[in-house]
């Protein structure tokens, strides 16, 4: 199975570092037939560390379509939502990677810490602006 192969390769290129090298391998399993989660997962990864926050939610999105049970997927997915902002979208995916993954205390952590982020932004006064 060549995508597996470019996959594995790639995964290979990223723990070296070598990120540009590991994305052309993703991108060309990708291209290939298969039903592999773990190119978009991986790539999702790499836009994930660039900074390309829509990009990576968009390839953890098509890893969960993929696998809905991979736990890595909605917890990566969570993360990037949460630095965009979207604290309600982090908060249910994080809590279908803790129940995917209940042992986890770095999903545990990240859940109990998001809610509260979610509750002190929503019972927040916003002043009302004023013309002088």
């Amino acid at each position: 199975d060549y995508a597996e192969a470019y996959q594995n390769r790639g995964v290979a290129q990223m723990t070296l570092g070598n990120d540009d090298l590991a994305m052309a391998d993703f991108i060309r399993a990708i291209q290939l037939p298969s039903h592999n989660d773990r190119p978009y997962l991986h790539r999702g990864t790499i836009k994930h560390r660039r900074g390309n926050l829509d990009g990576a939610v968009d390839d953890y999105s098509k890893a969960l379509d993929r696998n809905p049970v991979l736990e890595a997927a909605w917890f990566n997915r969570a993360v990037a939502l949460r630095q965009l902002g979207h604290l309600a979208s982090a908060v249910s995916d994080l809590e279908v990677s803790h129940r995917l993954s209940p042992e986890s205390r770095e999903t545990k952590t990240l859940l109990e810490l998001t809610r509260q982020e979610l509750a002190a932004s929503s019972t927040m006064v916003i002043p009302a602006p004023f013309s002088r």
